[in-house]
């Protein structure tokens, strides 16, 4: 927002929704320099179900500003409906203003902890100007990288199929942004009329026009987030709405749906519609900016698919969750990995420890084949936590990587969880021989002890490489470090002795390589390369628990390495356990001259 943008709305702190007149053709419009306080005209909105109603207004002031979109107007408005209510409600931004059947503007604003009859309308003349900057064709992904922008608070979001802890992460991370979270109603809706082309000479009361209640949605399916306001003003299939923006994400992609309003809040304060849509997608916003959103009539959206199926192997339960999730990359894996957390929840009905296995498979636009991955985690703590975290920050840096676009398409999620605990622990290692040339195999024999269980041993073998120098080198045996499920960063690439990606290809490789919590690693190290990984898990070590939900990857300073020095192993062997591998043991090995 731009700086007199701020000067006149920075200070309003809740944001509200409403609606529009229909006619034969859309309706003429009035700037903000022909209106005149004390005007009075009506407002149009739905107060319940899906029936248009009106109100009344008067101009009570005229906030005009050089700055771009800065443009207010202040209005009380009145009537039997709104007065019930307490005034103006969350849910009834958008609503449009006429005098004399002259289009002004959409009520947009109220203030917090004054009287919610008083408001602010953002001018139609400003709305208008979202059709210059509206996309020539359909968005598929968007918002490639940076947080997004901030809101003023207030902007109100319903939450559909997530409760207790997997709402929690997804409120914090949206209130974050500026919104005013809300859980939303469980009932079906009555089945609405069904969807038609608009008469204009006919108003259908089903029908999408000025007035008329409408979603904006993240997801749809099994889980809900979605916004709920007013349309404005309809010219053929183009709509707009709100009279203030959603995500301010500009150039956007979001799911466009009916809405129906099942009852208003009354309050004192700030009234609220419980609303919810009537029917799946019907078009797409195509733009989200300072004045409001706008999009079109039965242009489809384009959709992530997610399935997610969690198994409690105790419980014999079982949950499936499925949702269409827009293909902003900003919000996929916070909105996947609630997703999952909410169906683990569900179906563990506990929280602690436990073991999870997990697979994954992903279909994007930008990759060859569909990536898998697949993986085993424990936690002595919180499993929901661990095998959530997984998932959410490979998609986190699949998606948002520097090199290519990637658009997901489908993800299909599996987990077996339970509350066994299936680790092993490394308690010895010995390598035979403890002095090798160049060339020759190297025999590494780990002692390993399951959790309540019989010891048994495990041989590795390792080539020495002919290029390996006389001296001394490290034989380094370990399970997952502790960067195996969180953020792809510097001391995680270090820690998982991973090279730095330098293409997409490199990415997908290092994302695919990054260790199962099941496997046993024997790598030989250089003395150097040694230092760099013990520095780097060092490091992690230190650091608190990244949050999965977070909405920047956790950030690592760069590390004071050894011109040159690398983490990478110059050979390495691995081992697939039916457990989770625990602990770390080092050995030298001194490489002689042939």
């Amino acid at each position: 927002m731009s700086g007199a943008g701020r000067g006149v709305r920075g200070w309003l702190v809740a944001l509200v929704c409403a609606a529009t007149l229909c006619s034969a053709a859309p309706p003429t419009t009035r700037t903000i320099t022909q209106l005149k306080i004390g005007q009075k005209g009506i407002g149009r909105t739905v107060f319940q179900g899906e029936k248009i109603e009106t109100f009344d207004f008067e101009i009570v002031d005229l906030l005009k500003s050089d700055g771009f979109n800065a443009d207010m107007i202040l209005i009380k408005v009145s009537g039997p409906k709104v007065d019930a209510i307490g005034g103006i409600a969350y849910g009834m931004s958008g609503s449009p203003l006429y005098i004399d059947n002259d289009l002004i503007g959409a009520v947009a604003m109220t203030t917090a902890d004054t009287d919610a009859h008083y408001g602010y309308a953002t001018p139609i003349a400003d709305m208008m100007k979202l059709w210059d900057t509206l996309p020539t064709r359909p968005n598929a992904t968007i918002g490639q990288a940076g947080p997004l922008d901030l809101l003023p608070a207030g902007t109100p979001v319903t939450i559909r199929g997530l409760s207790g802890r997997a709402l929690a992460p997804l409120a914090r991370l949206l209130t974050a942004r500026g919104l005013k979270v809300q859980a939303g109603p469980t009932p079906t809706p009555p089945k609405p009329t069904p969807a038609q082309p608009i008469d204009p000479a006919q108003p259908s009361e089903a029908a999408i026009e000025p007035g008329s209640a409408i979603s904006c949605a993240l997801t749809t399916g099994d889980v809900a987030v979605e916004a709920t306001g007013t349309v404005t003003w309809r010219d053929g299939s183009k709509v707009l709405a709100f009279g203030h923006p959603f995500l301010r994400g500009g150039a956007s992609s979001l799911f466009m749906e009916r809405a129906y309003v099942a009852a208003i809040l009354p309050s004192h304060t700030m009234p609220t519609k419980v609303a919810f849509p009537s029917s799946g997608p019907v078009g797409t916003f195509t733009v989200d900016r300072n004045a409001g959103i706008g999009g079109v009539i039965g242009e489809k959206t384009p959709r992530f698919e997610v399935s997610i199926t969690v198994r409690d192997t105790n419980l014999n339960r079982e949950r499936v969750l499925r949702l269409d999730v827009v293909r902003d990359v900003r919000l996929v894996p916070a909105l996947v990995g609630t997703a999952l957390l909410q169906a683990m929840d569900e179906v563990m009905d506990r929280e602690g420890a436990g073991t999870a296995s997990i697979s994954w498979k992903l279909d994007a636009d930008g990759l060859a084949a569909p990536f898998v991955r697949e993986d085993l985690v424990y936690s002595n703590a919180d499993i929901m936590s661990e095998a959530v975290s997984g998932p959410l920050f490979g998609l986190e840096a699949l998606l948002r990587n520097d090199f290519a676009a990637v658009e997901p398409k489908r993800i299909d999620l599996t987990v077996n969880v339970s509350d066994e605990r299936r680790t092993v622990r490394l308690t010895g290692l010995q390598v035979d021989p403890a002095k090798a040339k160049p060339g020759q195999s190297v025999k590494v024999t780990c002692q390993l002890q399951p959790y309540r269980g019989q010891p048994f041993q495990r041989e590795l073998l390792m080539v020495v490489p002919r290029t390996a120098p006389a001296g001394r080198l490290v034989v380094d045996v370990h399970g997952r470090d502790r960067a195996g499920t969180g953020p792809v960063n510097q001391a995680a690439l270090l820690a998982g002795g991973l090279p730095v990606p330098t293409s997409l290809a490199d990415l997908l490789k290092t994302v695919a390589a990054s260790q199962r919590g099941d496997m046993l690693w024997a790598e030989i190290l250089s003395p150097e390369a040694a230092a760099a990984r013990q520095q780097a898990s060092d490091q992690l070590a230190t650091l608190p628990t990244a949050d999965p939900f977070g909405e920047e990857t956790v950030s690592v300073p760069t590390l004071d390495l050894p011109t040159g020095a690398t983490a990478v192993p110059l050979a390495k062997a691995e081992a697939r356990l039916d457990k989770v591998v625990l602990g770390r043991l080092r050995e030298s090995l001194t490489v002689i001259a042939p």
